[in-house]
């Protein structure tokens, strides 16, 4: 029974470990593709963007003077460019070119970002040719589906492996264990880059902004766990708790150890109780068995009985009588008479 529940422990702890870094993965690109993470990472690509696909730069230069004149009258200034709609505040418009590309770049971030798509996640990337699907939003709330799946199934983990295990405390350690390396590989993603051409650089590092974030939470996490088994171990709540989960009359695997102290326990209880023992006779009378008593009435019953025995055979004095015949044929001597 031991073997098998230390089997399936290894078991879940692998997948466990799977599942760990596959969560770390997940959270870390979801984290990563969140529009105010993106903004700063990709603000200089989407700018060669729109100065190469959509003519910003040029468009702005003719159009300046353009725009400011229509904002006399007008709160913002709209307009399309390259099958995108740009919508530009005419306060911005008014602090010149350079502020107006900035917003526009703003806005066409916000447009790719925010862009809706008509096909699942993966159908969008295999089909489109568009490769900034996989920066949208679409691709945020897609990793973040996963997140919520992985997390349930560590949770699910960590519980069979809490059931199964004898030893609960043990169970804290070991999760800990695995989510501290789980999130060793996060800790430093940048190398990856080396493999990536120079153009993409900066768009597949986007993907991985937030890994250092993830390192840092699921290493605290792992240690927080180490440190609660190591608690309970001491304060022997593992026990406890294992009770709970353990049915009536439902036997108990014993470790050597185990088997060890109990023996250890038993015999220090005998040495303890045979000392008392000794002390007891020490301070107590002497107890007469009940033989003991038998024997002691016969002696002295048989003591009395010869006693009795001795009165009846001594001599007894013997006594001379007279017979009564003799006694009246005696005669009385005749009294004198005083008569005269």
């Amino acid at each position: 029974m031991g073997l098998i529940r230390g089997a399936l422990v290894t078991i879940l702890g692998i997948v466990l470990l799977v599942s760990l870094f596959a969560l770390n993965a997940t959270l870390t690109l979801t984290w990563s593709l969140e529009y105010e993470t993106l903004k700063p990472v990709l603000r200089e690509t989407i700018g060669d963007l729109a100065e190469e696909e959509f003519g910003l730069d040029e468009y702005l230069d003719e159009a300046t003077t353009l725009m400011q004149e229509y904002c006399e009258e007008e709160e913002e200034f709209v307009f399309s460019e390259g099958g995108m709609t740009f919508v530009i505040p005419c306060e911005t418009v008014n602090q010149g070119s350079d502020a107006i590309l900035d917003q526009g770049i703003d806005s066409l971030m916000e447009g790719i970002y925010y862009a809706e798509y008509d096909c699942e996640f993966w159908e969008c990337v295999k089909t489109t040719d568009n490769f900034m699907v996989l920066i949208s939003d679409k691709a945020h709330d897609y990793w973040q589906s996963k997140f919520f799946i992985f997390l349930l199934a560590s949770l699910g983990l960590f519980i069979l492996m809490f059931l199964v295990s004898n030893k609960k405390s043990n169970v804290f350690v070991l999760t800990g264990i695995l989510a501290v390396l789980s999130s060793l590989p996060f800790m430093k993603l940048t190398w990856v880059a080396r493999f990536v051409p120079e153009g993409l650089k900066p768009i597949f590092l986007s993907f991985f902004a937030r890994s250092y974030n993830v390192f840092l939470i699921m290493f605290i996490v792992g240690l927080v766990l180490v440190g609660l088994g190591i608690t309970f171990h001491f304060l022997k709540w593992g026990l406890k708790i294992s009770k709970l989960f353990k049915k009536d009359g439902e036997g108990e695997d014993v470790s050597k150890d185990d088997v060890k102290k109990i023996v250890k326990k038993e015999i220090a209880k005998d040495k303890v109780k045979q000392v008392v023992e000794k002390e007891i006779a020490k301070t107590k009378k002497p107890v007469i068995k009940p033989k003991q008593v038998v024997a002691a009435s016969k002696k002295t019953l048989g003591s009395s009985a010869s006693e009795k025995g001795s009165e009846r055979k001594k001599p007894i004095a013997k006594k001379y009588y007279v017979p009564t015949k003799k006694l009246m044929s005696v005669k009385k001597p005749a009294m004198k008479s005083n008569k005269k």
